[in-house]
């Protein structure tokens, strides 16, 4: 399926889906923060249906207030001082246009990797910096799953007018996670908890695969 029409609504409905069935699905909609615009900055709200790629230290968070949505991704190795006094203003912005927000956020490392290559504290310290700064905001519905300990993978979400979609894409010529099967809610959960060290589902998010 092709989301094409950009009718935003308050998104709950969170889709896993092969690369594939990603490339498909957000063919024609609007890429945010192609390399390398990574700056908090950079991020875009908009009506339309917004799609970003390759978070691997990188952190991405998708915003809804059903009248639009948001789509941000943040590199650690370029954030500036004022990065959380820009992303509250961001939030509070967003948030005020209807008093509620549906967040997800994705991407990033956990502190533990020792990859010389990756400043992974600082990616995690990111994430961390993230989740708390929408927890002040009292948003309302907030999932993570992020902090990859085993980072062979990149994260990729896309954003339809009612849905938030990822996927995950092979670094360093290694494959991505494998998801075998149809899985069912909780499988997935199960399979994002032994990739990721943050994963926090919101009881009133909905995550289903679609290969």
């Amino acid at each position: 399926m092709i989301f094409t029409s950009p009718k935003p609504q308050f998104i709950t409905n969170i889709v896993v889906q092969a690369p594939e069935k990603f490339k498909k699905s957000v063919k024609g909609f609007k890429e945010v923060s192609p390399f390398p615009y990574y700056r908090v900055t950079d991020g875009v709200t908009s009506a339309e249906n917004k799609v970003t790629y390759n978070a691997n230290t990188c952190a991405i968070l998708a915003m809804s207030n059903g009248k639009e949505t948001y789509l941000g991704h943040y590199a650690p190795e370029v954030r500036k001082s004022d990065f959380m006094d820009k992303l509250d203003f961001i939030i509070k912005k967003f948030q005020d246009s209807t008093g509620r927000v549906s967040a997800i956020v994705v991407g990033g490392h956990d502190f533990r990797n020792i990859n010389p290559i990756f400043k992974s504290k600082d990616s995690y310290k990111q994430l961390a910096d993230i989740g708390n700064l929408l927890d002040k905001n009292n948003v309302n519905n907030l999932t993570m799953i992020a902090g990859k300990v085993n980072p062979v993978f990149k994260d990729n979400l896309a954003v339809s007018e009612d849905k938030f979609i990822i996927t995950h894409t092979p670094d360093f010529s290694k494959n991505p996670m494998k998801i075998k099967g149809n899985p069912n809610q909780a499988e997935l959960e199960k399979l994002f908890s032994d990739n990721y060290s943050i994963v926090e589902i919101d009881p009133e998010h909905s995550i289903n695969y679609i290969g």
